[in-house]
């Protein structure tokens, strides 16, 4: 059996001492979280014997988000890359947030701060993304990422959310002016524009019959677009995920809070299968990949990576079988 495909050392001995994820519930339970690789003399591949690969990272795993597609890291293992409790905020230090934007349809937007901590792991946080189906305009979006930066980064450490060392890198779409329903194309604001000088909004009209705007500011945040094409995005984060620093720390951390994160690392990030049993050649599109590019593009301005064409750009009809570029550091693991 290939225990690398599920993530997992295949050396790995079992019964090795270490803290055990402890947290309580709303309604008073305590929660201690046992792998299999915690139980002495465990025998992984006897017991995933006559299990198909869905039962294996549900029973053993202990993946409540199992999907029939192929994982897109499957570098990725919880026990290498995922912290027992919740990382660090440096505020010395920059925090560099991964944005990824939505037009409408299925996609939300979405928004993961990350930062690099003094030994050089890449520290993943919990993301924000809205669940999908729901509706949530852009400026709406922005106050609730000031809200979760302002709670959970700058309060904590006495400071004021203008204190903090932010930087956005997001989805370059972003730039585009799309008008809203009843705009006119002039009136059109980007998401980019909303998160540096905010908005203007009709709230009625005034006795003379001419239109009440109200402008609501903006936060100052200027953001740098990230890569176009995928492969650059999927190579940046392989090759932390693929990455060991001195004295045996990975080089990348996923917050133990940060479950979206881990549930798209651990398969709902995907390659779509077919009924032939081929995989589709870019990832599914979903909230996953919504969470994903925006972890992506940050990682493509974070970590210098081979020059791939510009114009290798998502081919969302698979029609293209060109192999994927891979980086020297893609698949040590």
């Amino acid at each position: 059996m290939d225990r690398t495909a599920y993530g997992i050392d295949a050396n790995q001995p079992t019964g090795v001492p270490r803290k055990l994820p402890f947290r309580s519930t709303k309604d008073g339970w305590h929660i201690i979280e046992i792998d299999w690789f915690d139980v002495e003399g465990y025998q992984f591949e006897a017991a995933c014997q006559g299990l198909t690969e869905d039962m294996i990272r549900s029973e053993i795993l202990r993946d409540w988000s199992v999907s029939t597609g192929r994982r897109v890291y499957s570098q990725y293992s919880p026990r290498i890359h995922r912290s027992v409790e919740p990382l660090q905020f440096w505020p010395d230090r920059p925090l560099t947030c991964g944005w990824d934007f939505a037009w409408g349809g299925d996609s939300v937007p979405a928004f993961t701060p990350t930062q690099i901590n003094p030994m050089g792991q890449w520290q993943i946080f919990p993301c924000l993304a809205p669940e999908e189906g729901s509706s949530m305009g852009a400026y709406e979006f922005c106050e609730s990422v000031a809200d979760y930066l302002l709670r959970e980064f700058a309060v904590p450490h006495g400071l004021e959310l203008e204190d903090l060392h932010l930087v956005h890198i997001g989805d370059p779409s972003g730039r585009a002016r799309i008008p809203r329903p009843g705009e006119k194309a002039k009136e059109a604001t980007s998401w980019y524009d909303i998160m540096n000088r905010g908005i203007d909004v009709h709230i009625g009209i005034d006795d003379h019959g001419d239109p009440v705007i109200e402008h609501k500011r903006g936060w100052k945040w200027r953001c740098i677009p990230g890569a176009v094409n995928i492969t650059s995005r999927l190579e940046a984060v392989r090759s932390r995920l693929s990455m060991i620093l001195p004295g045996g720390w990975p080089g990348l951390v996923v917050d133990v809070r940060a479950e979206s994160i881990h549930s798209a690392f651990m398969g709902q990030y995907q390659y779509q299968e077919y009924n032939d049993g081929t995989f589709s050649r870019n990832p599914l599109k979903n909230r996953a990949s919504d969470i994903m590019d925006s972890l992506g593009y940050a990682a493509t301005k974070l970590f210098a990576q081979p020059k791939v064409d510009d114009n290798d750009e998502e081919d969302d009809d698979d029609r293209s079988k060109r192999e994927p570029f891979k980086s020297h550091a893609a698949g040590r693991w």
